[in-house]
């Protein structure tokens, strides 16, 4: 269940290819920031 919630997010990621690099960064240490509470 956790797993899948982590998968979702990183396809929603990616599936944004108007996303730059930098945006992507931003989000993934939003994420870690998330999963670390």
């Amino acid at each position: 269940m956790f797993s899948a919630e982590v998968r979702k997010q990183e396809e929603e990621l990616f599936s944004l290819s108007e996303t730059t690099l930098e945006e992507s960064s931003k989000r993934l240490e939003e994420l870690l920031k998330k999963l670390r509470q």
